[in-house]
């Protein structure tokens, strides 16, 4: 599904990513975790097609991203960091949580006839029902981080790239969340996460990708004690281990 190989990215002519390669299936989840400043959000962003890598290729679907924007970009959904920065970049932030999904089911070309019962289950979903008529900008950054989920389940989109949704939830979110990224496994969507709450996502990820000083220094399988692995394999590195 996605093909990652040797992807790196240069900086004021210093490297911030170095040689990264790794290979997800359909259905995958992908705990992207690591030191602050160690790249997570950069790499998330390059495969978001936002930022484009010095080096190297990305292959979605066997389609080469960077040569075949306009067919792979519409299968992509993307949290930003910061949800409301997002909604201000497109002038969203007047309108209410129901308005902003039905303009987005509009964009998506979702038919009318289907638009309202899709709305209300993705409301319900994203446990958004008692806040639908609040304008966007009144809402808490959870919140917010929910309702630009909600646009993105309207979107159906195959790959999902959630940079650090967590640290914007409360604990009730935060299980919600967990759940929904099982539930897109099953969907066989692809989901990459960035996050450092090691423990919060044992369960939901079957795969983990660990950065640090801007190499990949684990990809695989999702060990049976996350945290343990994480501290033998950054510590040495770093020389403490912080998953601040």
């Amino acid at each position: 599904m996605l093909t990652v190989t040797e992807l790196s990215k240069t900086i004021a002519d210093q490297e911030v990513l170095t040689d990264l390669s790794f290979d997800l299936r359909d259905g995958d989840r992908l705990a992207v975790i690591g030191p602050n400043g160690s790249g997570k959000s950069l790499l998330l962003s390059m495969l978001a097609t936002l930022v484009k890598p010095t080096k190297g290729r990305v292959h979605f679907d066997g389609l080469d991203m960077w040569s075949n924007l306009s067919t792979i970009r519409p299968q992509i959904g993307y949290l930003a960091p910061v949800p409301l920065q997002a909604l201000d970049s497109i002038q969203m932030t007047n309108l209410t949580v129901i308005e902003y999904l039905k303009f987005y089911a509009q964009i998506y070309g979702i038919k009318k006839n289907i638009r309202s019962g899709l709305i209300q289950g993705t409301l319900e979903l994203t446990d958004l029902i008692l806040v639908k008529d609040q304008l966007l900008v009144e809402l808490s950054i959870g919140q917010q981080t929910r309702a630009v989920l909600a646009k993105n389940v309207l979107h159906d989109p195959k790959l999902w790239l959630l940079d650090d949704p967590i640290a914007q939830m409360d604990s009730h979110g935060q299980i919600e969340l967990l759940e929904l990224i099982t539930e897109l496994g099953k969907m066989k969507k692809t989901v990459i996460l960035s996050t450092n709450h090691l423990n919060l996502i044992q369960e939901a990820c079957n795969r983990v990708a660990i950065l640090c000083k801007e190499k990949l220094v684990y990809f695989g399988s999702m060990p049976s004690d996350l945290s343990s692995s994480y501290q033998q394999l950054v510590k040495p590195t770093m020389g403490m281990g912080s998953t601040s």
